[in-house]
């Protein structure tokens, strides 16, 4: 049958060729795609020590570094919503597209800076292309966890969600060599590393983009199930209780990351150690305690007291 537009290409799972599960194929690929979307997030885990070498290329101070390391984080985190809604009202493939081209545009502008000089404050002017940026990358981080859950069965999630964390956390270790070799081998490391960074975000929204569309048959399943007269409005549970305590967990496990983050590099360099192998060591043992995590998640989820509450 001849593929219309808006249906996958492959209407047939490969899988059954191969002897595997139906969809293995189709799920490896989108979880696949969706590790790398997590790793390019790891670009907000050593924005940190990125920025220490940014600033000095604009004749900017360490307080305005700060500000930019600010800027960044705050798109990334306190913007997080953004991809969510987007994903919930467009789909995977759509909100994707969409961050893709929002995390392109302001990189765009930085490599053209001349564009800009003289017609706006040079910090103000970085401050909204990281904010704008920083934004964009969580939805590669947002989307890459969502669209794994959907897709698999519910024996695998707690599979599944360690290797998109554990990948989150490796971004950072990944991202801060990247960051190491791109200041030892390029005498303009800033150029350089706005080129890596469009090549990346464009490359891996494309290819995330692709996986959500051609797997979208078993993407956004649970929407169907919903039984929208016995759910409560987005209004009602943005203003519950039980929001307001998640919230408060996770922006004091967020705040203490990324406060960590920023004063790694300084703590490094008072013992002579380098900056960015903070970032390095960060992401290592990150990894291995989402592991952790996950394995008391899945080996305690049918005890009373288990799974989240372990």
């Amino acid at each position: 049958m001849e593929a219309t537009m808006g249906e996958p290409l492959l209407e047939h799972s490969f899988s059954k060729y191969l002897g595997l599960p139906k969809n293995t194929v189709h799920r490896g690929t989108l979880l696949m795609a969706c590790l790398l979307g997590v790793v390019q997030y790891g670009v907000v885990y050593v924005f940190a020590v990125v920025v220490d070498e940014l600033a000095p290329y604009y004749g900017l101070n360490r307080s305005a570094a700060d500000e930019l390391f600010d800027m960044l984080n705050y798109g990334a985190c306190a913007l997080s919503f953004v991809p969510g809604l987007l994903y919930d009202k467009l789909g995977a493939t759509k909100a994707m597209v969409i961050g893709t081209c929002v995390g392109a545009l302001p990189i765009l502008l930085l490599l053209n800076w001349s564009w800009l000089v003289g017609s706006v404050d040079v910090l103000i002017g970085l401050k909204i292309c990281y904010l704008i940026f920083g934004m964009a990358l969580s939805f590669f981080q947002v989307i890459a966890t969502f669209a794994p859950l959907e897709a698999f069965p519910v024996q695998y999630l707690g599979a599944v969600s360690a290797a998109v964390q554990v990948s989150t956390s490796l971004g950072a270790t990944i991202q801060s060599a990247v960051f190491l070799l791109l200041k030892a081998h390029f005498k303009d490391f800033v150029y350089a590393y706005y080129l890596y960074m469009l090549t990346c975000t464009v490359g891996c929204g494309v290819l995330m983009a692709f996986a959500f569309w051609e797997n979208g048959r078993i993407l956004h399943r649970s929407k169907t199930t919903i039984d929208t007269d016995n759910t409560d409005s987005l209004g009602s549970q943005l203003m519950s209780v039980s929001f307001a305590y998640d919230c408060l967990l996770f922006y004091l496990g967020v705040g203490f990351v990324f406060s960590y983050l920023d004063a790694a590099g300084i703590l490094n360099a008072l013992v002579g150690l380098g900056a960015s192998r903070a970032t390095v060591a960060f992401g290592i043992y990150g990894a291995l305690a989402r592991v952790v995590c996950n394995l008391a998640l899945d080996f305690t989820r049918t005890k009373r007291c288990g799974g989240p509450m372990t």
